[in-house]
């Protein structure tokens, strides 16, 4: 395994008009080189490589106040991947020759890219996130096989503080909206969107009860719309270093698209239904 990271800090600053612009741009680059190796059934070998590279930067843009600030920025990430597999024999009559040492290979290629921007109002109690995704996938067998999936995803959530500012507040009301869109290889109808939006509190009193509560609905383009909900208590044994936990809710697990279309040895199903 080999890993190599870069980080870069900048700090100008300078003030007008009684904003402070600290152009606080932190970069970093990493990478991740890996070599894998197992072992089949009957011995054969199987491995693969894996390079991954990541890298991010932040800018924040603050006025002097500690409690009103905005900050931007992106990460970047590629996973991408070599493996070699063993083959396996269909018309086996046992254990010993299902599997058959072969030079399959397989070559998958991952990119996901994030922008993303805070924003702190009303003296810090509430607090804006918006955040846009796009992760794309490709997978290349040695059968002459391209899968490809994309999801993009813009996400929205506003966080208020109901008894001071967010970071300090004990009490918080949560907002969060999210427009999900997924397209994979495949015929033409491959495409889902989903949308959701989710409002939950959360609450830590000072006799050791913390408490969270939230409510989700997700309309979905392909599927039935529901509606979960998930509650969650923590109590501190006053004197211990005891807590304890109690959590009860719902949710929802859409169907994959090779469950319903078939493929990779699956016979698909068309009339799944997502599971509760």
């Amino acid at each position: 395994v080999a890993r190599c990271r870069t980080t870069c800090s900048v700090f100008p600053a300078g003030s007008t008009g009684g904003w402070l612009r600290a152009m606080i741009v932190q970069a970093a680059c990493s990478c991740l080189v890996s070599t894998v190796q197992g072992c089949g059934l009957r011995g054969g070998r199987s491995g693969g490589v894996a390079v991954v590279a990541t890298s991010s930067v932040r800018w924040s843009l603050s006025k002097c106040s500690p409690r009103r600030n905005s900050i931007a920025g992106f990460s970047a990430r590629r996973s991408d991947e070599r493996y070699g597999f063993d083959a396996t024999n269909g018309a086996a009559t046992g254990p010993d020759d299902y599997l058959i040492d072969s030079d399959d290979e397989a070559k998958r290629d991952e990119r996901i890219g994030t922008v993303w921007a805070t924003l702190d109002t009303l003296d810090g109690r509430l607090e804006h996130r918006l955040a846009w995704q796009d992760t794309r996938y490709r997978l290349e067998s040695d059968d002459g096989t391209t899968s490809r999936a994309r999801t993009r995803a813009l996400k929205y959530r506003a966080t208020f503080g109901l008894d001071g500012p967010v970071a300090e507040a004990d009490q918080t009301l949560a907002l969060a909206q999210d427009w999900i869109t997924d397209e994979a290889t495949g015929v033409a109808d491959n495409r889902r969107e989903t949308r959701s939006t989710a409002l939950e509190y959360r609450g830590a009193y000072a006799n050791g009860l913390d408490i969270q509560l939230g409510l989700r609905h997700d309309d979905s383009s392909e599927f039935e719309s529901k509606t979960t909900w998930n509650a969650g208590l923590s109590w501190r044994i006053e004197g211990t270093p005891l807590r304890l936990h109690a959590s009860a809710g719902t949710g929802i697990s859409n169907p994959q698209y090779f469950e319903i279309l078939g493929g990779y040895g699956y016979i698909g199903n068309p009339d799944l239904k997502p599971e509760e």
